[in-house]
């Protein structure tokens, strides 16, 4: 692709991301140097981060510069001073269906994430099939990345976070699991969602009839956690959420209905937007001239099967044995 090259320090990363020519952003990660580059000759149009050396791996350079082992016995976790577990959990169930909880991750968590990310990460802005009519359609977005536990030790973290602990624990039970992770990353002049309702709240999964997931809104099948990588704003595109709608779930299919109930949250980077699965929920178009980002972890009981397959590494510590249902016996193999 036909590029041209600008300059600008790694704190403006995402400030230089801008619609307007073909660009280049580095940033250096002590040993290396990255660009985040776009162009329209593409096709289709695309962003990708390439490294100015490609022999050098970046995964080795950040393990360097903040190795995995500090992550492992020193993990730094931040405390909301305010944080109310009863709270939020009735937030999330008989309340509006949604919590931000601030400050949870600090700057050297985002940046260590963010790298991980946009190591060679191709984002096709014009590739998106997230609106054709299926429940699950909403997973067909360019800017999804999948496997983010094979790409840093800063994953593993996020999603053992105490307090995600806590609340999940609470909701799902004690033995709840990871349904999914992935990061989310929406450019500017990325168009929007259908409005929808997250896993397992998919109509074919369900008996037929209105009514069919009409359950106790405490009796959840599935919570989602965003991590927020950037700031989200309305003008970014950040999500919009039906307060409420988890309590008599209903998929949103009139979209003027949605939109002339929906409301656009606003938070900061690091912190962590909670919302119940069945919440009517959609991501807006991004009308800034700054990319956003979120990690989308996904938590499900025991007994719901995860959306999507996870593989182990083997190297599992307690904790990620337990989020991953690794020593889960079932289903099990009877022998004839």
């Amino acid at each position: 692709m036909d590029l041209q090259v600008e300059s600008c320090d790694f704190d403006n990363i995402f400030d230089k991301v801008i619609m307007q020519g073909k660009f280049g952003v580095p940033y250096s990660t002590g040993k290396d140097e990255l660009y985040l580059d776009y162009s329209k000759t593409g096709s289709p149009p695309a962003y990708k981060v390439r490294r100015s050396n490609p022999v050098l791996s970046l995964t080795k350079t950040l393990r360097e510069e903040m190795p995995a082992q500090k992550l492992e016995s020193n993990p730094q976790y931040v405390y909301p001073p305010d944080f109310d577990l009863d709270e939020v959990c009735e937030r999330l169930t008989t309340g509006p269906g949604w919590a931000i909880l601030r400050g949870m991750f600090t700057s050297e968590d985002i940046e260590l994430a963010t790298r991980a990310i946009f190591d060679g990460q191709v984002i096709n802005t014009e590739s998106n099939n997230f609106n054709n009519g299926n429940d699950e359609s909403h997973n067909k977005f360019a800017g999804l990345m999948w496997g983010l536990l094979s790409k840093g030790e800063i994953f593993s973290k996020i999603i053992s976070h105490p307090i995600i602990k806590e609340v999940s624990v609470k909701l799902l039970g004690k033995n709840c699991r990871l349904s999914s992770l992935a990061s989310s990353t929406v450019m500017p002049g990325m168009k929007g969602q259908k409005p929808h309702l997250d896993y397992p709240y998919y109509r074919h999964m369900w008996p037929e009839g209105d009514t069919s997931m009409d359950h106790s809104p405490e009796n959840l099948l599935s919570l989602q956690v965003v991590t927020l990588l950037t700031e989200f704003t309305p003008e970014n595109g950040s999500t919009a959420i039906v307060p409420g709608s988890h309590i008599v779930p209903r998929h949103p299919d009139d979209v003027d209905e949605f939109f002339s109930k929906a409301i656009q949250l606003t938070a900061n980077a690091g912190d962590v937007l909670m919302f119940s699965g069945p919440i009517q929920h959609c991501a807006m178009p991004n009308n800034s001239t700054k990319l956003r980002c979120g990690i989308l972890q996904h938590m499900c009981p025991l007994y719901v099967v995860p959306f999507e397959n996870i593989p182990p590494t083997g190297e599992e510590n307690e904790e990620m044995r337990r989020i991953l249902a690794l020593d889960m016996p079932y289903p099990i193999l009877k022998k004839k």
